[in-house]
């Protein structure tokens, strides 16, 4: 059962605000209203986890982390995605980009990007329904990795909250690395945004 003191508590009540900063300069899923406003959404994403894929430890490297993760399973899908509707535009990653520089810090960054998955699966729903079949078969990443390995969100929180209570003194850098990656969502969108509006 999840502490209501615990780590993930800390997460969710300390990065609000960056969280609703995020969720106010998408917009996701009402501003998805076309497939180019798709296409934008998955590019910006691939953005972000391109990198952060790229840097992340293995599997094996998360030492002191109660369950086996791993952020290498997502760019496939979005690449997948995009190569579905027709786009093959080469991608790079925003040049502000900060990567976790520790353990503790890829963990707060987890906590940002397993969640951002998990609303994934709500937009979907949406995003079918308003778009129809011309992008069902572009959901790959919104649906989720396949594998029966990948942890449950809920899981990812009760490890968090062993983790915070094995290591209190890591608390302050996990909670820093959520802030970080939520504002390269909202460094990677708002880029987005000022191109559109150009």
């Amino acid at each position: 059962m999840r502490k209501p003191d615990g780590l993930s508590a800390r997460l969710r009540s300390e990065t609000r605000a960056e969280h609703l900063a995020v969720e106010h300069r998408t917009g996701w899923p009402d501003s998805i209203r076309t497939l180019d406003d798709y296409r934008r959404c998955l590019r910006g994403l691939l953005a972000i986890w391109a990198p952060l894929e790229k840097a992340s430890p293995a599997r094996s490297a998360w030492s002191t982390f109660p369950i086996a993760c791993s952020l290498q399973e997502r760019v496939p899908l979005l690449e997948r995605d995009l190569r579905v509707l027709g786009d093959e535009l080469p991608l790079s990653s925003i040049p502000a980009l900060r990567l976790p520089q520790s353990e503790p810090e890829w963990i707060g960054a987890l906590y940002v990007l397993e969640g951002s998955a998990l609303g994934g699966r709500v937009i979907r729903a949406d995003l079918v329904a308003r778009l129809g079949s011309e992008i069902a078969d572009a959901t790959q990443f919104y649906s989720g990795p396949s594998t029966g390995s990948h942890p449950l969100w809920r899981d990812v929180l009760l490890a968090i909250d062993a983790y915070g209570s094995a290591h209190p003194d890591q608390q302050n850098a996990v909670v820093e690395g959520a802030r970080q990656t939520f504002k390269t969502f909202l460094d990677t969108f708002s880029q987005n945004v000022r191109k559109v509006a150009a």
